[in-house]
């Protein structure tokens, strides 16, 4: 069964380091982790999203694909658009946000 590891990220950077942190001390590492990184809204804080983007660019302890919104698409879409995607190649997911 091949289960896939996504990372919903915006612009959290503190949050987002913790959680990937957790994921490296993991004893069993994901196969592959997806990480998609939402578009930034026009006026919302745009340096913690690009410290997200840093920090999402650092994962190094399992092969990554990061796929980056060029638009906002919010929560829910995100996570509905990701969901399928990853499942088009794996029997389930493991959503992390």
């Amino acid at each position: 069964m091949n289960i896939a590891t996504i990372l919903f990220t915006y612009n959290r950077p503190w949050h987002t380091q913790q959680v990937i942190d957790g994921l490296a001390k993991n004893k069993i590492l994901p196969e592959r982790l997806f990480i998609f990184h939402d578009g930034l809204r026009e006026g919302h804080a745009e340096n913690s999203w690009r410290e997200v983007r840093e920090v999402i660019c650092k994962v190094s302890f399992c092969p990554v694909e990061i796929i980056e919104s060029e638009n906002n698409k919010g929560l829910a879409k995100s996570i509905v658009d990701g969901v399928s995607y990853a499942l088009k190649d794996n029997d389930a997911v493991i959503v992390l946000e």
